[in-house]
């Protein structure tokens, strides 16, 4: 059994418990979405079907998200079970070079770290919406990340990289299609702040956590003055926050580029 199957046996047995089952109760309480199901064994089949109504998954996760940054005992465990068809999908597809460094275990721990890493920024986004997609498509880019730079390294101390093209090669139609999806959900995100903003400030928002120097370039390709461009960035970014929106920077992350910047409605 690998590890991945491992920790999921285990936690199938430890969510089947009467502590969990007692946790589920709480939650429903507290999140009337959760009603419609008997276990956490339920929960996680509903969140793994596509066709399954995104408003309902968002609000249980959002839920589960904020049980966890309160500290609720257990809720660690939930979205690590709940969560396992998607990190299965990123381990499988993770080729590590045969360093003797990165192996199967190791590779899985990553894979576990870099979801906890990911559900930490999510988690600061407010009402954002696809959740799953978005602790999906964070885990993975964290991870592929890690696997490049294990690639670099190999290559550095004479290593074989071939397997490493055999990696893009049998994950590019994968790819392709998670990025198609990853790529809607930047654009619904998108149009909902430029319902707010023009492009033309939404190119300015995106500089706000950002050194002087990328506000400098942004009003250069925009022909406006230093002045000019800062003055109109902190009325859009006034906008945006009448409105209820924070943006990534305002919690102290680095703000993205202009065409990767999630919308979230303040709590």
């Amino acid at each position: 059994m690998n590890p991945q199957q491992n920790t999921k046996s285990q936690l199938q047995t430890l969510v089947a418990t009467d502590q969990y089952q007692q946790l589920l109760c709480e939650s429903q309480t507290a999140c009337p979405a959760l009603t419609t199901y008997g276990s956490w064994q339920q929960v996680a089949r509903f969140l793994a079907n596509r066709n399954a109504d995104e408003s309902s998954k968002n609000v249980i996760l959002r839920f589960l998200l904020n049980q966890l940054r309160d500290g609720v005992e257990g809720i660690n465990n939930i979205l690590l079970y709940i969560s396992q068809p998607a990190l299965a999908a990123v381990y499988h597809t993770m080729k590590f070079p045969p360093d003797g460094i990165h192996d199967r275990d190791d590779i899985w721990q990553s894979v576990v770290s870099c979801f906890f890493t990911a559900v930490g920024r999510v988690a600061k986004l407010g009402h954002a919406v696809k959740l799953p997609q978005r602790l999906y498509y964070g885990t993975r880019d964290r991870m592929r990340r890690l696997c490049d730079r294990a690639w670099r390294d190999f290559r550095q101390t004479g290593g074989d990289d071939s397997a490493h093209a055999t990696r893009l090669d049998e994950s590019a139609v994968s790819d392709h299609r998670c990025e198609s999806d990853r790529q809607q959900t930047l654009d619904d995100d998108r149009q909902q702040l430029l319902a707010i903003i023009s492009p033309e400030e939404l190119a300015l928002v995106a500089t706000h956590a950002d050194p002087e120097s990328s506000l400098t370039r942004a009003a250069g390709e925009l022909d406006l003055s230093f002045d000019q461009a800062r003055f109109r960035r902190d009325r859009a970014l006034e906008k945006l926050r009448r409105a209820g929106l924070r943006l990534p920077g305002d919690g102290g992350d680095h703000a993205p580029d202009v065409n990767d910047l999630p919308l979230a409605r303040a709590a």
